[in-house]
């Protein structure tokens, strides 16, 4: 069934290898930016785990060509574990970063991108079990095909959240959320201390 969709991942195997090209331009260019530790932290995890995406789908889609459909179970079911290893491995950088904690900048996009992963490589391990139990499931063949999209998707999205990330928000997430607070204080305390000021020299006026 897999020799049916041989154009498919000969077009997906060259289409992640130039993505992975490209990332590595990215993450080069995004990298002189600078930034505090949580903002390099960032970028270090989203552009390892849209790698980890795009080998996924580069390594399936290249041994899927050389045999049948137990050979794109069996690539499936292998670098699913790939991924997982390679979350177990990003997903406590980002925590110890403090990526995730409440208040942080783009948690939810954070927390997005990291179920995600976990649900991509769960979805990808499941159904490629499934089609070595029933192996002449076309439907089961087509879903893992789709998952190797939603894959591609998952990684594009990080790539361009690299590639955005802006001195605007390095500095934002520069500033502990306690000392914002507290010059959100200062600032009106320094008004009314300059507008007492004022008011003391005018009525000091004859």
């Amino acid at each position: 069934m897999i020799a049916g969709y041989r154009d498919f991942l000969i077009t997906s195997r060259g289409a992640s290898a130039a993505f992975i090209g490209l990332l590595f331009v990215s993450l080069s260019v995004a990298a002189s930016r600078g930034g505090d530790h949580a903002t390099r932290e960032r970028r270090v995890v989203l552009g390892g785990s849209s790698s980890l995406a795009l080998f996924d789908i580069f390594v399936v889609s290249i041994a899927s060509l050389l045999g049948g459909d137990g050979n794109f179970a069996i690539v499936n079911i292998l670098m699913a574990w790939v991924g997982f290893w390679g979350v177990s491995n990003l997903l406590p950088r980002s925590i110890r970063a403090g990526n995730l904690r409440p208040g942080a900048a783009h948690r939810p996009l954070n927390v997005a991108f990291a179920t995600a992963s976990v649900g991509l490589y769960t979805i990808q391990f499941v159904l490629g079990i499934a089609l070595l139990v029933d192996i002449q499931s076309q439907f089961i063949l087509r879903a893992l095909l789709f998952t190797l999209v939603a894959l591609y998707a998952s990684a594009l999205a990080r790539a361009w959240e690299i590639a955005w990330i802006r001195p605007t928000d390095i500095e934002v997430s520069a500033v502990p959320a306690g000392r914002a607070g507290d010059a959100q204080t200062r600032r009106p305390l320094m008004e009314r201390s300059s507008s007492v000021v004022w008011w003391t020299r005018g009525d000091s006026n004859p």
